[in-house]
C-alpha cells in the first residue's frame, strides 16, 4: 500500500519530467529540485521510487540497483538512514539499522546457505555483541570487531558440546581468524561429544614478550618473560601459562599463551600449538579416567596430530622442521618416556615421543594394518579403552596385538632419526577417524519460523492491530503468522515499519494508526501489522509471532488509499505486482501492468476517457 501511494503521488503530479545527474526523475518538485513522491533513474540502470527532499533521497524509498540489489526502507540526506531491508541478487539479506548509507546499530544478516547473525553492526560489519547460527545448527554468541568473531564468545557445537573463548586484544587479528578456523576445522574431523563431565572447555589465549633461546645447536625456542602485565587473565586462572589443557571434573580449560617471536619470526607454531592442546581434550573426552600420564602415548599422540594437520593444511612437514631432534635413549632406554620428569632434556619439542608413535605405526603395518587404521588405533581406540596408569599395558597389547616388552625390543631395530618413521605425505585425518554421528535431529513437526518478534502490550480477542518489537526479519503483507504456542494461522493485511522509540529513560511511546504503544528503550526492530479479522484470544506482553508461510503473488485484491483512490488487482508483498487498474479520485485512471508497484507496461486514461500517454518497461511515453 505504501509504493501504492508512491504511484498515485506521481500520476497526480501529471509526471514531471526532469533530466539531471545523468538520469530521469518523474515527480515532484520544489525550487526546482526533486521534492516530494517521484522515481529517479540513473544512466546505469540503479533507480529509486520514493520521497525525496531537496533534490536527495529523504524518508521512505525503495532503490533497485543495475546489479541487483534492492534496499527498501529510510532515507536520510541521500543515504540509507534509520530501518530497512537490503537484498541481494545471491538471497542474502539484511533488515536493521542504517546510518550514513551503511549497516549501523541492531540487524539480521541472512545468508543464502541459510546462517543468520543477528546482533550489532557498525560500519557495515559486525561489530559488538552478536549470535551467528549456521545453518547446520552451530552458534556463537558473543563479542565482534569489524566483521570478525573476538573477544568473548561462546561456540555450541551441533553435538551440544561449548567452548568459551577468552580472546586477548593483544592478539593480531588474523591470528584471531585463523584461531577460529582452525577450530572449525578441529570439530569436523574430530567433534568433542559432551559428557556428564565434560561438555564445555573455557580457552583463554594471549600473546606475552618473549625472547629466542638456543636450546640446541639446530634448535631455537621462543620463551615468554615472566610479567604479571602479560597474564590477562590471571583472575580467572591465576599464574597458569604456556600452552596446556586442564582436564577437571569441576571445570576445564585450556591456556594458550603465545610468544611474541612467534609472530614476529611467523613460525608455524602459533598455529600449530591449537590442534595440540585440542587434541588433549579430545583425548580427555574419550576416556574415564582423568589421569593417565604416560608421556609418549599422551604427548606423542598429541604432537603426532599436530604434525599431521599442519602438514594437511599448511602443507608444512613439522616433522622434518620442529620434531627432528630424537634422542638416542629411544633405542637404548624406551621406558623412561613414559615419565615427563624422567625424560625432560630427552625430548625436546617432544621429538622422542613422536619418533616412537610413529614407530608404532610401522610395526603396526607390519601386521596387514593399513596407516590410516593404525593411526586410529593409537588416536582414538587405545584411549577408548579407558588405560589408566596401573592397567595401560593390559590395554596396549589388547588393542594393538602387541606387547609393550616387544614393542620397545623391535625400536632397537631402528636409528633415532624421524626421517626413517616419516608417514606418508598423502595421509588425511578425515581417513584416520570414523566419521561422526549425525547430530541429533531437530524437531520438525512444527512450522519452520522465517521471521518473528514479539507483542509489545496486552490485546484483546477481537484485536486485529500489534505493534511488535525485537522482529527478526521483516513482516510483509500476505505473510501467514502464528501467535504464541497457538497453532491457528493469521494472513497479514497491513504492515509497516517503526522508527525505534527513543523518548523517555524507562518507555516510549509509538502511534500506529492512532493507537499508542508503549516500547521500552532497546526492543531492537519495531513493526506494526494488521490482520485479516480477530486475534480470537488475549494477548500479552512477549508474547511470540512468527512467520510460517512467507507473502507470494496473491489473488487479485481491492487497495484504497486515505484519499479515495483504488486499486483493483495483483499484488506482492503488499504491492501492485502484474496486472492492474488504479483509479484516481480525481477520475484518471491506469491500466496495464505493474511491477514492484510502479506501472510498468500500461495506458493512463484522463477522466474523459482520452489516453493522456503510457508507460513502457516503466519509462513514461506521452501520448
Amino acid at each position: 500500500m505504501k509504493n501504492l501511494i508512491i504511484v498515485i503521488h506521481i500520476l497526480l503530479t501529471l509526471l514531471l519530467v526532469g533530466c539531471a545527474d545523468k538520469g530521469v526523475y518523474v515527480g515532484e518538485k520544489k525550487d526546482g529540485k526533486r521534492h516530494g513522491q517521484g522515481k529517479f533513474k540513473w544512466s546505469d540502470g540503479d533507480k529509486y521510487v520514493g520521497e525525496f527532499k531537496d533534490g536527495k533521497q529523504d524518508g521512505q524509498g525503495t532503490y533497485t540497483h543495475s546489479d541487483g540489489r534492492k534496499y527498501v526502507g529510510e532515507w536520510k540526506d541521500g543515504k540509507k538512514h534509520g530501518y530497512g531491508t537490503l537484498t541481494y541478487l545471491n538471497g542474502e539479506k539484511y533488515y536493521g539499522e542504517f546510518k550514513d548509507g551503511k549497516r549501523n546499530g541492531q540487524g539480521t544478516l541472512t545468508k543464502p546457505n541459510g546462517d543468520k547473525y543477528v546482533g550489532e553492526f557498525k560500519d557495515g560489519k559486525q561489530d559488538g555483541q552478536g549470535t551467528y547460527t549456521h545453518s547446520d545448527g552451530r552458534k556463537y554468541v558473543g563479542e565482534w570487531k569489524d566483521g570478525y568473531k573476538t573477544g568473548q564468545g561462546t561456540f555450541y557445537t551441533s553435538f551440544g558440546f561449548n567452548f568459551k573463548y577468552n580472546i586477548h586484544s593483544s592478539l593480531p587479528k588474523d591470528w584471531v581468524n585463523e584461531f577460529y578456523l582452525i577450530m572449525n576445522n578441529l570439530d569436523k574431523v574430530i567433534p568433542l561429544m559432551p559428557t556428564n563431565s565434560f561438555s564445555s572447555l573455557d580457552i583463554y589465549t594471549w600473546t606475552c614478550k618473549s625472547y629466542l633461546q638456543q636450546v640446541e645447536h639446530t634448535l631455537q625456542l621462543t620463551k615468554c618473560i615472566d610479567s604479571s602485565t602479560d597474564k590477562p587473565f590471571k583472575n580467572k586462572i591465576g599464574n597458569t601459562t604456556g600452552t596446556s589443557f586442564f582436564g577437571r571434573a569441576t571445570g576445564s580449560f585450556m591456556v594458550l599463551e603465545i610468544p611474541a617471536d612467534e609472530f614476529k619470526y611467523n613460525r608455524i607454531y602459533r598455529y600449530s600449538l591449537i590442534p595440540h592442546e585440542y587434541f588433549h581434550a579430545f583425548q580427555f573426552s574419550l576416556s574415564n579416567n582423568f589421569f593417565f600420564d604416560i608421556k609418549w602415548l599422551a604427548e606423542g599422540a598429541a604432537a603426532s596430530f599436530e604434525s599431521l594437520y599442519t602438514q594437511q593444511y599448511y602443507n608444512k612437514n613439522h616433522f622434518k622442521w620442529a620434531q627432528n631432534h630424537v634422542n638416542i635413549a629411544v633405542i637404548n632406554n624406551p621406558k623412561i618416556f613414559e615419565s615427563y620428569d624422567e625424560s625432560i632434556e630427552e625430548d625436546r619439542t617432544y621429538s622422542s615421543s613422536v619418533f616412537m608413535v610413529l614407530a608404532l605405526v610401522k610395526e603396526l603395518k607390519k601386521l596387514d594394518i593399513t596407516e590410516e587404521k593404525a593411526f586410529k588405533l593409537i588416536f582414538n581406540d587405545f584411549r577408548r579403552k579407558n588405560p589408566s596408569n596401573d592397567n595401560w599395558k593390559k590395554v596396549f597389547q589388547e588393542v594393538f596385538n602387541i606387547t609393550l616388552e616387544d614393542f620397545y625390543l623391535s625400536l632397537k631395530n631402528y636409528t633415532n632419526d624421524i626421517n626413517s618413521v616419516l608417514p606418508s605425505e598423502s595421509l588425511k585425518l578425515e581417513n584416520i577417524f570414523p566419521p561422526p554421528p549425525p547430530p541429533p535431529k531437530s524437531d520438525t513437526s512444527s512450522p519452520v519460523v522465517k521471521g518473528s518478534g514479539y507483542t509489545s502490550s496486552n490485546a484483546s480477542a477481537t484485536s486485529n492491530l500489534f505493534v511488535l518489537k525485537e522482529v527478526t526479519s521483516e513482516f510483509s503483507v500476505g505473510d501467514i503468522i502464528t501467535f504464541g504456542d497457538s497453532k491457528k494461522e493469521y494472513e497479514i493485511r497491513e504492515a509497516k515499519v517503526l522508527k525505534k522509540s527513543e523518548s523517555g529513560n524507562i518507555q516510549g511511546i509509538v502511534l500506529y494508526k492512532g493507537f499508542e504503544f508503549k516500547i521500552s528503550p532497546g526492543s531492537g526492530n519495531i513493526q506494526g501489522i494488521v490482520i485479516k479479522g480477530a486475534v480470537g484470544f488475549k494477548i500479552s506482553p512477549g508474547m511470540k509471532v512468527s512467520v510460517v508461510k512467507e507473502t507470494d503473488v496473491e489473488e487479485p485484491v481491492r487497495l484504497v488509499s486515505p484519499n479515495g483512490d483504488v486499486y483493483v488487482g495483483e499484488v506482492m508483498s503488499g504491492e501492485p505486482h502484474g496486472q492492474g487498474t488504479l483509479t484516481l479520485s480525481s477520475g484518471n485512471k491506469y491500466e496495464g501492468e505493474f511491477k514492484d508497484g510502479i506501472p510498468w507496461n500500461g495506458t493512463l486514461f484522463v477522466k474523459n476517457g482520452n489516453i493522456f500517454g503510457k508507460f513502457v518497461n516503466g519509462e513514461w511515453i506521452k501520448n
